[in-house]
C-alpha cells in the first residue's frame, strides 16, 4: 500500500488462485479445501479496509463459505445486496461513512462495525451511517410519515454521543430535517442543525454529539 500526501491511494496483491495445479473438466475451477489451504482471494478483501471499507466475515469453522456482498449507489443512498450460502455466517461492515445501518435491521456496534447476520438472499437500503465509541444495540426502521408533504421519515436508536451521517434522496436535500427525543406529533422539539459535507463519499449531512432516538424525516 502506498499514498501521497494529497493524492491518491496505491494497494496492490500480487495474483493468485486457490486452485488445485491440475484443471478439471468445467467451467468453475475447484477450489483448493480451505481447511487446509488459505483462500488467497480473500486478501484482496482484506486490503480494502486500507482504503476504509472493511468486510469481515466471522464463522464458526473455515469450511463454512463466506457470504457474496455487492454494494451500489442510487438516489444518493447506499444498497447492499447479498447471498449467504451459510446463514449462521456473520458479518462485520464498515464504510468510510461509518458503520452502515441498513434499513429495517437491528445492529450491535462493535470495535466500529455493524455486526448482522442475514438470511439466505437479502436487498436493503442504507443512508445512515454512525461512528460512536460506545458498542451498542442500533436499529434503522421507516416510519409512517403521517405528515402533508413528507415523502418518508426513518427512526435511528441507540445512538450515544455519535456521529451520525445521512445522504438524503436526490431531490430532498433542502427538506431534510432531524428531530432528537422525538414526540408525537413531531412539529415541535429538538430539531438539530446538520452541516453538509462534500468528499469522495459523495454529498451528505452530518450531525456530530447524538445522543437518543433521532427521527429523519424528507
Amino acid at each position: 500500500r502506498r499514498g501521497l500526501p494529497g493524492g491518491g491511494t496505491l494497494g496492490w496483491v500480487r495474483g493468485t488462485v486457490s486452485c488445485g495445479p491440475v484443471p478439471k473438466r468445467g467451467h468453475l475451477l475447484t477450489p483448493l479445501d480451505p481447511r487446509e489451504f488459505y483462500p488467497t482471494e480473500m486478501l484482496l478483501r482484506l486490503l480494502l479496509a486500507e482504503f476504509g471499507t472493511s468486510l469481515r466475515f466471522e464463522k464458526h469453522e473455515a469450511g463454512q463459505p463466506d457470504p457474496m456482498l455487492c454494494i451500489a449507489r442510487s438516489a444518493n443512498g447506499v444498497y447492499f445486496s447479498g447471498y449467504c450460502p451459510d446463514t449462521t455466517v456473520r458479518q462485520h461492515l464498515r464504510l468510510p461513512a461509518g458503520a452502515p445501518l441498513l434499513l429495517g435491521c437491528e445492529t450491535r456496534l462493535d470495535h466500529g462495525h455493524a455486526t448482522y447476520t442475514m438470511p439466505r438472499a437479502w436487498h436493503r437500503e442504507c443512508r445512515v451511517f454512525v461512528e460512536q465509541e460506545r458498542s451498542a444495540l442500533l436499529a434503522c426502521r421507516e416510519v409512517t410519515h403521517e405528515e402533508i408533504g413528507l415523502k418518508r421519515r426513518f427512526q435511528v436508536t441507540g445512538l450515544h454521543e455519535a456521529t451520525v451521517r445521512f445522504y438524503p434522496e436526490t431531490g430532498f436535500e433542502e427538506s431534510t430535517r432531524f428531530l432528537r427525543n422525538p414526540v408525537w406529533p413531531f412539529l415541535v422539539g429538538e430539531f438539530l442543525p446538520a452541516e453538509w459535507r462534500t468528499d469522495q463519499r459523495g454529498r451528505y449531512l452530518e450531525l456530530r454529539g447524538v445522543s437518543g432516538p433521532l427521527l429523519i424525516s424528507w
